[in-house]
């Protein structure tokens, strides 16, 4: 009975202080004051003030501010897109080392997105697409615990840990239960492969690091002259270098590939004067685990390259990932600046295919095998239509 009480009194407390500090976290504190702005500013906090009174008279236990306002930042940030997270001091210093060791032992890119807790992407190779763990798996408990009211910036760090350490995941699929247990440990991404399907090359990018560009390059320059048409799969790549992803675009296309854009300024630019590699027809191949850089190479192939994009909507953010840190010693983690594509506009939403299949799940314990891959044929079929069509 405690323990149900203890959970309805986090989601209660997290749901009204998050909506009490959304409003001058977002008007004040990261657009600042504007015509009457301050006055606006003032108004939000009393609210805030009275509603943290309300529940100090009337709540049926006794609350801790401290909590109450590390998770009204918490959910403010949450609010924002689902990869800004705030870190309250005591934890900052091991946030950066979590920060560091990443995906490197886990495999898995997660976000939290309303307070849901979720898989962008289990990387190639890793721990995780090893014991099945699917993009798009909503994580409801780590060793027994919920995830609701846990932090994305705990999550991550529970992630981190050491090498060796096994974790208990509670997973959510289509409806249904899922259980793994992850043994976290080091392992090395896969470097770009080249395969081929119906007769057409398929280039697999699993990662974006400084090595992309050169080993892609590797692959594709044989092809050059014998291949008309190549498919880039980008599905489940998350995360990553951006810059690798405007080097990787260099071998496909040539002039604008894009920027970097904050709110009112350009921050750099991205561009390339060398003829491409490649210059036949691409298909790239995405879906919602599709993030960052990947997102940013689908978005320069199709403008700057005429690719035709199948799959899924992507997950929707390139951005650059800033630190602000505060006076209290937290550190509050956001993006800061937007990457665009050739056209200028920030890649801030999803990316909607042009041919949208959808994966088709009948159960759980499915063999993905026995149904084939729905996605690259689709691809390799638009590809064959496409060069009957410039026949």
């Amino acid at each position: 009975m405690s323990s149900t009480r203890s959970a309805l009194r986090s989601r209660l407390i997290f749901m009204a202080f998050s909506v009490a500090c959304l409003a001058p976290f977002a008007t004040g504190a990261l657009i600042g004051a504007d015509a009457g702005g301050e006055d606006s500013l003032f108004k939000e906090l009393s609210v805030l003030s009275e509603v943290l009174t309300l529940i100090q008279r009337t709540y049926v236990d006794e609350t801790s501010i401290g909590d109450l306002l590390a998770g009204a930042l918490e959910g403010a940030t949450d609010a924002l897109d689902p990869l800004s997270t705030f870190v309250p001091a005591e934890h900052a210093a091991t946030y950066a080392e979590t920060l560091r060791v990443g995906s490197s032992v886990s495999g898995l890119v997660v976000a939290k997105d309303r307070g849901i807790a979720y898989v962008v992407a289990a990387v190639d190779g890793g721990p995780a697409a090893a014991q099945g763990v699917r993009p798009g798996d909503v994580i409801a408990a780590v060793d027994g615990a919920s995830t609701r009211a846990m932090p994305l910036w705990r999550l991550q760090g529970v992630l981190a840990g050491p090498p060796g350490t096994e974790l208990a995941l509670e997973l959510l699929r289509n409806g249904q239960e899922v259980r793994a247990r992850l043994t976290l440990e080091r392992f090395a991404p896969p470097p770009p492969s080249l395969s081929r399907s119906e007769g057409v090359a398929v280039l697999r990018i699993p990662r974006f690091d400084d090595a992309v560009a050169g080993e892609a390059r590797d692959l594709v320059a044989p092809l050059r002259g014998t291949e008309e048409r190549l498919v880039v799969d980008l599905r489940g790549t998350a995360g990553g270098r951006p810059e690798a992803a405007y080097e990787l675009a260099r071998l496909f296309t040539t002039g604008r590939l894009g920027s970097l854009r904050a709110r009112d300024e350009e921050l750099g630019a991205f561009d390339s004067d060398l003829p491409p590699l490649w210059e036949g027809e691409i298909a790239v191949v995405v879906d919602g685990g599709t993030q960052g850089p990947a997102e940013i190479l689908a978005t320069v192939l199709k403008q700057a390259a005429a690719a035709i994009l199948v799959g899924e909507p992507t997950f929707g953010l390139a951005g650059r990932q800033g630190f602000v840190d505060l006076p209290s010693g937290g550190r509050v983690v956001m993006i800061d600046a937007y990457f665009a594509g050739p056209d200028g506009l920030p890649i801030d939403h999803r990316i909607r295919p042009d041919e949208v299949v959808r994966k088709s799940f009948s159960a759980v314990q499915d063999d993905d095998a026995e149904r084939g891959d729905p996605l690259l044929e689709r691809a390799v079929e638009m590809l064959e239509r496409a060069a009957a069509k410039a026949a």
